[in-house]
């Protein structure tokens, strides 16, 4: 059949490969997995449905298999698998692990997509029109768009009257960042009217004139925030509804990655575009009680997931059943069956997992520069040397990364709280540095 056929009510006749039971064992064999009965049912299935699975169940690593399997039997060369994931560190383990398998390597490339939502957004909604209607992008960027803003507003003499009413100088806001952070623009038309209501004065105000059109002079030089992207998509949409057509017929397989991580930005973009009932195939993988939204952001209520009908992982490798017991009942949504523990693994020469005490460090704002420290220290005294210095040892400190919006005297907001010679920028996965050298 032509690849070339013109696509009909969201996407012409396309045949997914089947998944058997030697597809399956193959994959096992090249990714030294072994799954089990509910794993292989969902691997198998052509049918579009949620995944719900718990902490350590393996989810990437099903994910992946069922990506390898799909990508070694597909037959079109136009058309791909589209592969959406919430994070940069999400996309990027989903890309080591199929990289490592040889065939799996071609869905790193085209017709497939493999990224975040951003980027996929940015790729194949946003970008063309903006740039179309004759726009200049130089950088998308929240954190670089929020300091230009705030540059002009600073500097320049003409917007004098919005500095004092904001009190920048002064930091009568809790932040000015806030302020700046609420220009984007939303909507088809482009709009900073919805952002109003998150301003401290009205777009119509002296003040909010001056606002928008710092907001127009950082666009025209070509940065943007990423939000702006999402409503240029809705712009692409809203002028070209036929797009929405051709997308599915680009993609006829969707898959989601860290699912309960979508946004309501997010999710209504997405249920344009992919919802389930107009996708061929279409499965999101997740975990509702992992769900963290950053600031702005709110959990999505269009296209909820899990959605009706989701497909249960319960059993964890990454703890064991003392805390599979006492977890359950405190989850904001109890697993159903409840959920397993069947790790950790234990490396040669280390303590029986079920030994080791669990430690809770309790700190003021006095000693939190201890806390890294006691946990070495905690690591020193429970493992043995050649365990620490074993290939399959791996302990992290884990934290946010970026700087919380909440006040300065509320101690820790990130991890340099934790450790004075902390850099945000230099621990991305994808620095962008300042300097050559």
């Amino acid at each position: 059949m032509s690849e070339f056929v013109e696509p009909v009510n969201g996407g012409s006749v396309t045949s997914i490969p089947y998944v058997t039971e030697g597809d399956i064992e193959e994959a096992e064999r090249v990714l030294g997995v072994s799954f089990d009965e509910s794993r292989r049912s969902i691997l198998q299935s052509n049918e579009c449905f949620d995944v719900q699975a718990c902490p350590g169940s393996g989810k990437t690593t099903l994910l992946v298999a069922k990506l390898y399997i799909l990508v070694r039997k597909w037959s079109y060369a136009r058309r791909g698998i589209c592969v959406i994931s919430h994070t940069n560190v999400a996309r990027q383990e989903i890309e080591r692990k199929l990289a490592g398998t040889g065939i799996g390597q071609r869905m790193l490339n085209y017709p497939h997509f493999v990224g975040t939502i951003h980027s996929f957004v940015n790729e194949y909604l946003a970008l063309p029109l903006l740039r179309s209607e004759g726009y200049h992008v130089q950088i998308i960027d929240d954190e670089t768009h929020a300091d230009r803003c705030e540059l002009l507003l600073n500097t320049r003499p003409e917007f004098a009257t919005a500095r004092n009413f904001l009190g920048v100088r002064e930091r009568k806001l809790p932040s000015s960042d806030k302020t700046i952070r609420a220009l984007r623009y939303e909507g088809p038309n482009l709009d900073l009217g919805s952002a109003a209501g998150k301003l401290p004065c009205g777009l119509d105000t002296r003040s909010g004139r001056i606002l928008s059109r710092i907001k127009h002079e950082v666009v025209d030089t070509g940065i943007w925030r990423f939000d702006d992207m999402f409503a240029w998509a809705e712009r692409l949409l809203t002028k070209y509804p036929r797009i929405i057509d051709w997308v599915r017929w680009r993609f006829p397989v969707v898959l989601l990655d860290e699912a309960q991580d979508t946004s309501e930005l997010q999710a209504s973009l997405l249920s344009m575009v992919f919802p389930a009932e107009a996708c061929k195939l279409r499965q999101r993988f997740g975990d509702s009680n992992q769900a963290i939204y950053d600031t702005g952001q709110s959990e999505a209520s269009t296209d909820k997931f899990p959605a009706d009908g989701f497909r249960s992982i319960t059993d964890s490798k990454r703890f064991g059943p003392e805390i599979a017991r006492l977890a359950h009942p405190i989850a904001p949504e109890p697993a159903s069956p409840e959920v397993c523990g069947n790790g950790p693994r234990t490396l040669d020469g280390a303590p029986d997992p079920a030994s080791i005490s669990h430690t809770i460090f309790l700190f003021s704002t006095e000693t939190i520069h201890r806390v890294l420290p006691a946990f070495g220290e905690l690591l020193l005294e429970t493992f043995p040397d050649e365990v620490l210095r074993g290939d399959g040892f791996l302990a992290r400190a884990i934290g946010r990364v970026g700087v919380s919006p909440q006040g300065e005297n509320k101690i820790p907001r990130h991890l340099g709280d934790y450790w004075g010679g902390y850099e945000a920028h230099a621990a991305k996965f994808e620095p962008r540095l300042d300097e050559l050298v």
